[in-house]
């Protein structure tokens, strides 16, 4: 592709992390963020869950501190990924910690919960 955007950015990192390619899913992320591409819900979404399907804590972490700088610290779709990845990270009581301070919660958010 001659110039990716960041739609077809954000649609490597959610295709890797949805086929279960999760290293070749944060390779992408990595790279979006070092071609200065703007990092949005999607990005960091699909980032979080690659690495809970890697089951790997330490990167998430690395992610989880670039959304709390952004905009989406907020955000009920970060909620519900972050859920997840600490869920299957094996952090069940973060996730409990994330659930409750969320303000507004929907299905995913407390099914993300329940499946910890």
């Amino acid at each position: 592709m001659p110039d990716p955007d960041q739609c077809s950015w954000n649609s490597m990192v959610l295709g890797f992390a949805q086929h279960d390619r999760f290293e070749e899913s944060l390779e992408y992320f990595v790279k979006m963020h070092k071609e200065n591409f703007f990092l949005n819900e999607y990005s960091f979404g699909s980032a979080l869950s690659a690495c809970a399907g890697l089951m790997d804590f330490d990167i998430g972490i690395q992610v989880l501190a670039m959304v709390s700088k952004s905009w989406y610290s907020t955000n009920l779709f970060m909620g519900s990924a972050l859920i997840d990845m600490y869920s299957k990270c094996g952090y069940v009581a973060c996730s409990q910690d994330v659930f409750s301070g969320m303000i507004e919660r929907n299905l995913v958010t407390w099914n993300s919960l329940i499946t910890c």
